[in-house]
């Protein structure tokens, strides 16, 4: 597997060198000082390549003039994420009343929405993401390079039934809340501290009928303009951030 752009390779480097087989580069000239540091100390071979050789291997011209031959993160367990959840200290942000976060995606089926949405939930502390096995976009060269290489550093559970996982997540302690552009609670108005999970549904459809059921509940962010949606990544950041403010004052030592 090819992981191709400057960031998704820097941050496989910085996360997983020693899986790193080989990087390949157009010109050495003007490629971060780190990347060769890197190679030289796990002794990753470098070779040059023209930027059609590079397209030819990964297949993409958003290669940026690197690529890197490493296989992608293995999906996450979400018993071993709510495990490594539980275990923190009580007295910590993550303790049993505490803060933790899992974002939920429903039905995401463009690979580059799923990387921006792990982007985003990467840079608002989340603590896994959740994604269903079918009709959905799975982890791919395409996913890292639009999350800037964001899925080196935060957890993506692949399930077979997201209503299943909600209901895992219940049991855990974890308050499911559901999105939506047209009903609900004001985002801002939410209380939206202690354990919680948020679902993104599909830009067209939104959440499917069974998994909105399976919600606690409906937040919903107002749109003031005439076009009544948003990208996926862009209500996600507003929420999870949202999120964010609203425990920022117990979490930011830990940020």
């Amino acid at each position: 597997m090819w992981v191709y752009g400057l960031n998704p390779v820097i941050e496989v480097l910085r996360h997983r060198p020693k899986r790193v087989a080989e990087i390949r580069i157009h010109r050495t000239k003007g490629t971060p000082a780190e990347i060769f540091e890197t190679a030289k100390k796990f002794n990753i071979p470098i070779k040059e390549s023209s930027n059609a050789h590079l397209e030819n291997i990964c297949g993409s011209e958003a290669h940026q003039g690197i690529i890197a031959r490493a296989p992608l993160p293995e999906y996450a367990q979400l018993d071993n994420v709510l495990e490594g959840i539980k275990a923190r200290k009580p007295e910590g942000p993550g303790g049993p009343e505490g803060h933790a976060l899992i974002l939920i995606l429903d039905s995401i089926s463009d690979p580059q929405n799923l990387g921006a949405l792990i982007r985003v939930a990467e840079t608002a502390g989340v603590d896994a993401v959740i994604i269903p096995k079918d009709r959905a976009a799975g982890l791919s060269p395409t996913v890292a390079k639009a999350s800037a290489g964001a899925i080196e550093w935060v957890p993506v559970c692949r399930v077979v039934n997201l209503k299943r996982a909600i209901e895992e997540l219940k049991q855990a302690g974890f308050w499911v809340i559901g999105t939506s552009g047209r009903k609900g609670k004001l985002a801002w108005q939410a209380d939206l501290t202690g354990r919680l999970a948020v679902v993104i549904g599909s830009e067209g459809k939104g959440m499917r009928p069974g998994v909105a059921a399976a919600c606690d509940f409906i937040m919903r962010i107002p749109l003031q303009g005439k076009i009544n949606s948003l990208n996926a990544s862009v209500s996600a950041g507003i929420i999870l951030f949202e999120i964010l403010r609203q425990n920022y004052e117990r979490l930011k030592p830990e940020i």
